[in-house]
């Protein structure tokens, strides 16, 4: 499992090679919608390694909402997430839920992700 600091580097790295990429071949309209794309899966996979280091609790999950939802991520876009909770668990309540959401949104900061996040459980977001 890859560190922090790694993760960092490998977020960093990775999305200045597709910038660079980008702006090394001729900029068209299809090349920017590609780069938006390509932009949103580099995050999925930054958000996967964190996500699993974080020991989220059974039956969570994180859902991309707004335009990275969309898969369309500017290179200086936040990157909106909704962490979803099964019915019953208390995200607020001191304890290893709330551990393990403050660390996996305070890793996010870490690596240079400009997160916005939301927790929700289900039933909070059918009301």
């Amino acid at each position: 499992m890859a560190t922090l600091a790694e993760l960092r580097q490998q977020f960093k790295a990775g999305k200045q090679t597709l910038i660079d990429d980008f702006l090394a071949a001729r900029p068209t309209q299809a090349g920017a919608q590609t780069l938006l794309r390509r932009l949103a899966r580099h995050v999925d996979d930054t958000l996967r390694g964190l996500w699993t280091q974080a020991g989220m609790p059974e039956g969570a999950c994180l859902a991309a909402v707004g335009g990275y939802g969309r898969g369309e991520l500017f290179p200086h876009s936040d990157v909106d997430v909704l962490v979803l909770l099964p019915d019953g668990v208390e995200a607020y309540q001191p304890g290893p839920v709330k551990t393990a959401i403050e660390g996996f949104i305070t890793s996010c900061w870490d690596v240079g992700l400009e997160i916005g996040s939301s927790v929700r459980t289900l039933g909070e977001c059918l009301t």
